[in-house]
């Protein structure tokens, strides 16, 4: 196994990177290069491998992993740009505690990549809650709950703009060499319940392109899942609907979608709600005389050289027949 200041290499063979696994999978190989590597447990041996003390109580939601693992062996992301791991969270009951885990859940790996291989093997010892309020908490918990509990995406070109403090997995990332970040919300397609989270982890750094993010977003639909759009606009219909006369409230607006823009609708309420005002306009100093006096500005020579400096640029726009700014 590669240490923090090896590089990782792509493994030689399939039992190389099953090496890096607690127990043994069951796997599928890729027909094209296009296709994953698709990995499972076929027993929930992983859950009591990690968690050997709660094993005997906890509730496996197992209907969502024949979905995640048809998903994966149909799926189509392009090994271009790079190695890239796609593995599933899911909530899992532990007497009365709900959290999200990658444990006996299926994943996909376009290449065999030590360091992806590495980054799943330390991913299955984390157990992340489920925090129900909105208290700063949810931050320190990593993207993976924030995106299962607002049902919304999150994306990142450079896994290492993350802190310990707000990612769990920072360390393990970084020691992989890994780059960019996806995980998106999963949603059961009729009951609109969130069934879980999928992140994509490559070793590039850099933007996900839409096409790639539209990929992930069909491999979901086949298997009738889906998931919110990235690139577009989760309330279109809506927006398209609203009442835009004079009778709209703009503030009860985002009040309505705090839901779903917890941190914008703040913003928009702070921004927002500050009162109109006018200002009486001695800015027409530049126009006419100079009204900066000794007890008015105590950077009174740079403002006269600014003010002179502005008026000579408008006399040669004039002189070239440029419109003034």
């Amino acid at each position: 196994m590669a240490g923090r200041n090896e590089a990782f290499r792509i493994c030689g063979s399939v039992s190389e990177a099953l090496s890096y696994m607690p127990c043994p999978l069951q796997y599928t190989e890729p027909n094209t290069k296009n296709d994953l590597w698709v990995f499972w447990s076929q027993h929930n041996n992983e859950f009591p491998s990690v968690f050997p003390s709660t094993a005997d109580t906890t509730i496996y939601h197992d209907s969502i992993k024949e979905k995640i693992a048809s998903a994966l062996k149909n799926a189509y992301i392009s090994d271009n740009f790079g190695c890239w791991l796609v593995q599933f969270w899911a909530p899992v009951t532990t007497k009365d505690q709900v959290f999200l885990t990658t444990c006996d859940l299926p994943f996909g790996l376009t290449k065999l990549h030590e360091g992806l291989c590495f980054y799943r093997s330390e991913c299955l010892k984390f157990r992340i809650p489920i925090v129900t309020d909105c208290s700063e908490n949810e931050y320190r918990l990593g993207p993976t709950e924030r995106v299962f509990k607002h049902g919304l995406p999150k994306m990142s070109p450079d896994i290492s703009r993350y802190s310990v403090a707000d990612f769990p997995q920072h360390g393990s990332a970084l020691i992989a060499g890994l780059g960019n970040y996806l995980a998106v919300p999963v949603f059961e397609p009729l009951s609109n319940e969130r069934a879980g989270v999928l992140e994509i982890i490559g070793d590039k750094k850099g933007s996900f392109s839409q096409d790639f993010v539209q990929m992930v977003y069909e491999m979901l639909n086949k298997v009738d899942l889906r998931s919110s759009n990235i690139y577009g606009h989760p309330d279109k219909k809506g927006l398209e609907s609203e009442n835009l006369d004079g009778s709209f409230d703009v503030l009860e607006w985002w009040k309505d979608k705090q839901k779903h823009y917890p941190v914008l609708s703040r913003m928009a309420r702070d921004i927002l709600s500050v009162q109109a005002s006018t200002v009486a306009s001695e800015s027409a100093f530049s126009q006419a005389r100079l009204q900066i006096g000794d007890h008015r500005a105590s950077m009174r020579e740079n403002l006269e050289k600014s003010v002179l400096f502005r008026d000579w640029i408008r006399s040669e726009r004039r002189n070239f027949g440029l419109a003034e700014s």
